[in-house]
Formats: structure tokens, C-alpha cells, sequence
């Protein structure tokens, strides 16, 4: 139980860490709207890259102990990475206006980490480096920094990009509980393994969030139940191609989760139409 703890104990600091990063850049900043979507944007991004990195590429390993499955734990220590550790950095760096000197400093402060992890054995590369790290973050903190500018613009084309974003965050991490809860797994053939499953799983959150951000950009409310509907019948779909097996506690949950994103979706397209230049600025 002591390793187990101890085994925590550096992800819980990183966290704690940058949660409290994140709340003095809202504390300190008016436009939070635009810094919000900035956020899930941000986690969108990252979302993505580690699905390639991670779930395809098995770039690298996690070894965090909270659950009994070792591939749980794989996932969980991605999403405190890619949900909280970097994006929160991002959104802080963005909102301050920091230059290249700041954005420096907190790109060695993530070598510094990942060099650690690795050290202490809560984490392990494959054919990953820090080095790869240390050189892909100044991309990802310069498209925070021109994300940021365009939302505070309000260009249309990046509030609905953001939109998509945020709905894929939300039905990445929904995803994510409900398969370790063991009520859906996606696979193929009988059994259907976590790896596959977190292979299928990100393109099925895709799709879903496409559709809705579609549905309610081009519909208005008629696209709330539309969505809804599109969303059930790819459900159907794949339960009858055995593409996903599932065994919802509540009978027809997964009804109830498509109504609940898709007006969840809805109230985050009126929060971003208040983003831009009419939301005070910092």
C-alpha cells in the first residue's frame, strides 16, 4: 500500500499544482469565456496528438497505481497529462502573454518532470524521448497563443473548431468511466481487449462530437433532437455489427447521455457566442 501511495504522490502535486495555476489565470483575467474555451481547446488538441502517441503508437507507458488494471492506469496518467498538466500551462502562458522566455522556462520545467517520471518509475518510454517533449511544445503553445487571439477576435470558424473540441473532451472522458465502470467496451470479433478498445473508442468520440457541434451549428434547437437521434442509430449500428458491447446499469443509458451532451452542447455554443470583443478584456 506505502509504494502504491507513493507511487500517487507525484501526480497528485502536478495536479494540485496546476489546478491552482489554472485559477489564478481566471482569477486574474476578465474574458474567462474566451479562456474557458481556450481550455478545452487546448485538451482537444492534446486529446488528439496522444491518441496517435499513445493509444496507436504506444510511444509511452504511465505506470501510476490506482487501478488493478495496469492499462486504466496507462489511460488515467495520460488524461492528467494531456487534461490538466500541459493544457493548464498553455491557457496560463496564453492568457499572460508570455514570451519566449517564460515559454522556455516551463518547457524545462516539463523536461525536468518527464526526465523524473522516468527516473522514479511512474513512467517509461518506448521509442519516446523528453527531447521529442521539449521540441514539440513550443507548436503547441505557439497554436494556444494564435487560438487565443482568434477566439478574442471571434472568428466564427475557430468557435465552432473549439466547440467540437470541447464536446470531444466531454465524450472522451464520459467514454472513459463508462469503460471502467464495465458498462461498454468497442472491439472486434468476440472479445473485445482494453487495447482495441482505446484504439476504437477516441474515433467513435470523433464522430459523436462532429455531429452534434454540426447538428447544433446548422439546425439550431431542431438540431438538438436530431443529434440525439444520429447519435442513437450509430449506436445501434455498431451493437449490431458487434463493434461494441455494452451492459448499461440503467436500461437505455446511453439515451439519456446523448440527450444530456446534446444540450450540454448546445448551452456551450451560447457561451461562445459571447466570446470575443465584446467580453472584457484582461
Amino acid at each position: 500500500m506505502k509504494r502504491k501511495k507513493r507511487n500517487i504522490f507525484p501526480f497528485v502535486i502536478l495536479t494540485v499544482t496546476h489546478l491552482f495555476l489554472l485559477l489564478y489565470t481566471l482569477i486574474k483575467n476578465k474574458n474567462k469565456r474566451t479562456l474557458i474555451s481556450l481550455l478545452f481547446s487546448n485538451i482537444g488538441l492534446a486529446y488528439v496528438f496522444e491518441y496517435i502517441i499513445l493509444n496507436l503508437l504506444q510511444a509511452y507507458r504511465y505506470k501510476i497505481k490506482v487501478f488493478n488494471e495496469p492499462y486504466f492506469n496507462n489511460i488515467f496518467g495520460a488524461i492528467l497529462s494531456q487534461a490538466i498538466f500541459i493544457p493548464f500551462t498553455a491557457v496560463f502562458i496564453s492568457a499572460f502573454r508570455l514570451k519566449w522566455r517564460g515559454k522556455a522556462a516551463f518547457i524545462f520545467y516539463f523536461h525536468i518532470i518527464e526526465q523524473l517520471f522516468v527516473k522514479i518509475k511512474v513512467y517509461r518510454t518506448n521509442w519516446w524521448s523528453p527531447f521529442l517533449t521539449s521540441s514539440l511544445l513550443p507548436i503547441y503553445f505557439y497554436i494556444s497563443d494564435k487560438w487565443y487571439e482568434l477566439l478574442k477576435e471571434g472568428s466564427s470558424l475557430i468557435k465552432m473548431m473549439s466547440h467540437w473540441l470541447a464536446n470531444l473532451v466531454i465524450v472522451t472522458n464520459l467514454l472513459f468511466v463508462l469503460v471502467l465502470t464495465r458498462q461498454l467496451r468497442f472491439g472486434r470479433g468476440r472479445y473485445h481487449s482494453l487495447k482495441e478498445h482505446f484504439k476504437i473508442a477516441p474515433l467513435y468520440a470523433i464522430g459523436h462530437s462532429a455531429i452534434s457541434t454540426w447538428c447544433v451549428w446548422r439546425k439550431g434547437y431542431f438540431g438538438l433532437m436530431l443529434s440525439i437521434l444520429v447519435a442513437a442509430g450509430m449506436d445501434w449500428v455498431l451493437y449490431k455489427k458487434r463493434v461494441v458491447k455494452h451492459s448499461f446499469i440503467i436500461p437505455g443509458l446511453n439515451l439519456y447521455l446523448h440527450a444530456f451532451l446534446s444540450f450540454g452542447t448546445a448551452w456551450f455554443k451560447k457561451m461562445l457566442n459571447r466570446v470575443g470583443k465584446n467580453e472584457g478584456r484582461a
